[in-house]
């Protein structure tokens, strides 16, 4: 299929927002399999209805209230107390506008080398080997700095947005 959204096709929406969107539904509590799946769903959702994005410029948005709708429908079949209190409130676009400048922020004041390895692994998609190579360090090193720098950001971020 080479659905046109706006600029680009429907595989290059596709390309450019899976991670996004799935991001975007482990941040509002999505398990792994569940985001997956979810991420999946958001896109054939708009394939259905493709007319709904009117404005090509504002994908993302629009995709993340695709989500954002997909997974609140997923928990209401679940039992009540699986529902987190505070889910709307994680939902909100805001919210994840300010986790994204935490993150930002906090990844920029990682050393080089950590900043590098997490570029890496989540922009690139690179495997450990790979990032070890490039740093000179084996496997489980790689391991331990990615684990140590992901703890240093999490900390960081969770500082932040307590904040705000």
């Amino acid at each position: 299929m080479n659905l046109r959204v706006g600029r680009g096709t429907f595989e290059e929406l596709v390309r450019s927002r899976y991670r996004e969107v799935w991001r975007y539904l482990r941040f509002l509590g999505a398990s792994t399999s569940s985001a997956d799946d979810l991420t999946q769903e958001t896109f054939l959702a708009f394939l259905r209805k493709p007319g709904a994005l009117r404005d090509p410029d504002a994908a993302g948005a629009y995709l993340r209230v695709v989500a954002r709708n997909l997974f609140l429908k997923s928990l209401r079949g679940k039992a009540a107390e699986a529902l987190p209190e505070d889910v709307e409130a994680y939902a909100d676009d805001l919210a994840w506008e300010a986790c994204l400048r935490a993150l930002e922020g906090c990844v920029e004041a990682l050393d080089e080398r950590s900043r590098r390895a997490l570029e890496w692994l989540y922009g690139e998609g690179a495997e450990r080997a790979a990032i070890g190579e490039r740093l000179g360090l084996d496997v489980e090193g790689v391991k331990t700095l990615l684990r140590r720098a992901r703890e240093r950001v999490r900390t960081c971020v969770e500082r932040k947005l307590s904040h705000e």
